[in-house]
């Protein structure tokens, strides 16, 4: 009895195995036997090698990111309000510092000679006796001076010093030159001579070209012409003529 029992477990035993190789081949669809080696069969030619490709360094300099050009753009119209108040304050300073300039205190002018009502300023006439005084030293200064530029120079100095002691005001802006050539026009004085004179100092004090003595000369022409165009000095009284044969102090 046990035999049949244990036969009986084996050959169930073997249909469930059966039975599960059966399914698992339905499910796994037909069998294909694929050759190890195929001697018709070309040997596969090893894939191709991937391109390689140069890793980036550390010294690389990263590429920014674009920039995102959605972003709103600032508004800097502000700037130009500063920057116009700045400007109308600048201009602002500048006007009130020229308003204070013009408004400023100006010094007193100096007060005219006297005059009188309705009339131009009262100016002293000048000194003639004075003057012929100057011609003579100046005469004088020609003939003893020296070199001859020294002379011509010291000639018109003595018509300067002479014109200042004639009384006349010399106005501040008036150079001792043109001083005495105003003085010398208000008494008459020959115009040529004055000029002739006069272009002969600028020649003797400023120019490079010495003079000699026909300047000299010239100069000395000059003073005999403005000295001949004035008045003649007054003369001395000597008192009264004694008569002739009659010695001095003698009485009748």
């Amino acid at each position: 009895m046990r035999r049949p029992r244990g036969a009986f477990a084996r050959t169930a035993a073997v249909g469930v195995l059966v039975s599960a190789a059966v399914l698992a081949a339905a499910v796994a669809g037909p069998w294909q036997l694929t050759p190890r080696f195929d001697a018709g069969q070309e040997t596969p030619s090893p894939p191709p090698a991937r391109p390689t490709m140069d890793l980036p360094t550390a010294t690389a300099t990263a590429t920014p990111p674009p920039l995102d050009s959605d972003l709103p753009t600032p508004d800097l119209g502000w700037l130009l309000w500063v920057g116009a108040g700045v400007l109308a304050l600048v201009l602002l300073a500048l006007l009130v510092r020229w308003v204070l300039w013009w408004r400023r205190p100006h010094p007193p002018e100096p007060e005219p000679p006297a005059t009188l009502a309705g009339t131009r300023a009262v100016e002293n006439e000048p000194d003639i006796p004075a003057l012929h005084r100057g011609a003579q030293a100046a005469v004088t200064q020609l003939e003893q001076a020296g070199p001859p530029r020294d002379a011509i120079v010291a000639a018109w100095l003595a018509l300067e010093e002479a014109a200042e002691a004639t009384g006349v005001h010399r106005r501040p802006a008036q150079t001792p030159t043109e001083f005495t050539t105003s003085v010398l026009a208000r008494t008459g004085a020959d115009e040529a001579a004055v000029t002739s004179l006069l272009g002969l100092y600028h020649q003797a004090r400023f120019s490079t070209r010495a003079p000699g003595t026909a300047e000299v000369r010239a100069a000395a022409a000059a003073l005999t012409q403005i000295t001949e165009s004035w008045p003649a000095p007054a003369s001395v009284d000597a008192g009264p003529a004694t008569p002739p044969g009659t010695a001095p102090g003698a009485h009748t």
